[in-house]
């Protein structure tokens, strides 16, 4: 008698949690799959506004400038620079991969439990509104970062003993230590920054919203008698 009572107050809470668990995963799978079809037809006017937009940054903020313009061919957005950098070879930039967590942040946020229509329409707009920045600001450290792998314009080092250094072993030379920021930041964020964006603006977004279980433990007088 004792095992059964353990076993049926334990499963309740499990069950409740699981079937949620497995409606929420439908619903984003589908979510999912839908945004990713759209996105097809959105994103290459998308990606031609988020390279103009990089691109009139990168004018701002340049001194020398290097970049000069932006021309998309196909996929691809090719950057060329000014005629005091025409030795640096023109970078081409696949944006579909800059872009690909927007379907993702979409299916979090239209898929999850518990939410008002006006709050998911409104988290929706702030959420790829923000994920909108951190793509022009993807475009602009991936120009950049193309620089300082070419050791070109402001990451320019000449010293041959920092060739091999680390960041810390560099902290004596700002530019080096500029360079190595720009190479291993979009490094990190082109290898794991891009997919997690999207789950920590939907985690900061929706985080009231996210059910908390906190199952109620019984009294032990109340589960097992006491004998006699």
């Amino acid at each position: 008698m004792r095992s059964r009572r353990l076993a049926i107050f334990a499963s309740q809470p499990i069950f409740g949690r699981t079937s949620s668990l497995s409606w929420f995963g439908v619903r984003f799978l589908l979510t999912l799959l839908g945004a990713m079809a759209l996105w097809l037809v959105i994103e290459p006017p998308y990606g031609r506004l988020v390279a103009a937009g990089g691109i009139q940054v990168l004018h701002l903020i340049e001194s020398p400038r290097i970049t000069d313009a932006v021309h998309m061919v196909g996929a691809y957005a090719l950057v060329s620079h000014t005629e005091a950098y025409k030795d640096v070879a023109d970078q081409r930039l696949e944006l579909r991969t800059h872009h690909h967590n927007v379907p993702l942040l979409v299916a979090l946020i239209l898929a999850g439990p518990g939410i008002a229509r006006s709050r998911r329409v409104r988290s929706l707009l702030i959420g790829l509104s923000l994920l909108s920045l951190t793509h022009v600001l993807d475009f602009i450290v991936a120009v950049h970062w193309h620089y300082a792998f070419n050791n070109v314009g402001p990451y320019r080092v000449t010293d041959l003993k920092y060739l091999n250094r680390g960041l810390w072993e560099s902290l004596d030379n700002p530019v080096q230590v500029a360079k190595l920021l720009i190479l291993d930041s979009w490094l990190f964020y082109s290898s794991v920054g891009r997919l997690l964006m999207p789950i920590l603006l939907w985690m900061v977004l929706c985080r009231d919203t996210f059910p908390v279980t906190r199952p109620t433990v019984p009294q032990h007088d109340d589960c097992f008698p006491s004998a006699g």
